[in-house]
């Protein structure tokens, strides 16, 4: 947890430095997790992707629906587990 605050506190710095450098006028954050996911290297790390309008890079977050109430479940057993991780 420690380590991942560092991440979140270091990233906006990160970030404007990066835009600055690459003249970008955003970025993607992206960490694959599991195989599934497309990791291909067994560790942790993550890419900062600067973009541009327009740049055809592809990577586009397809969304999709749960079935009635499955959000609202999930959502519901996440905080659960989160707020008393012993169930």
């Amino acid at each position: 947890p420690d380590i991942a605050a560092e991440l979140g506190r270091v990233l906006p710095s990160f970030a404007r430095v990066l835009l600055g450098v690459t003249g970008a006028e955003g970025f993607n954050v992206l960490e694959n997790n599991g195989l599934a996911a497309g990791q291909v290297v067994p560790h942790v790390h993550f890419h900062v992707i600067p973009r541009r309008t327009g740049d055809n890079l592809g990577y586009r977050w397809l969304p999709g629906a749960y079935g009635a109430g499955r959000a609202a479940a999930i959502a519901d057993e996440l905080r659960r587990l989160l707020c008393d991780p012993r169930g």
